[in-house]
């Protein structure tokens, strides 16, 4: 009888095991931690305590860098390309 439920006792393990990895490469996949290769547009985030914050995207193609949103809180300083075409956003020089 002990031999059965020490037995037993393996087989339990061994699913929580085999479950647990499951969910754990379900969970990589699903974040896109495996398999992470590059696309064409690359979106960079960016703060700066609390002054400002912004987003720009980099093609990755030509290398050209555009600003999408910019908010230092000045009303002269913002920018909002969210919903654009890459095409379409206009390159304010500075």
């Amino acid at each position: 009888m002990k031999a059965a439920t020490k037995n037993n006792h393996w087989v339990e393990k061994a699913k929580f095991f085999l479950l647990g990895m499951l969910v754990l490469i379900g969970f990589l996949i699903l974040t896109g931690a495996v398999g992470n290769t590059p696309g064409r547009y690359q979106l960079e985030a960016w703060g700066a305590g609390g002054i400002g914050f912004g987003a720009f995207v980099t093609d990755t193609v030509s290398g050209e860098t555009k600003i999408v949103y910019l908010n230092t809180g000045m009303q002269t300083s913002q920018a909002n390309y969210l919903a654009t075409p890459f095409d379409a956003i206009k390159v304010n020089a500075r």
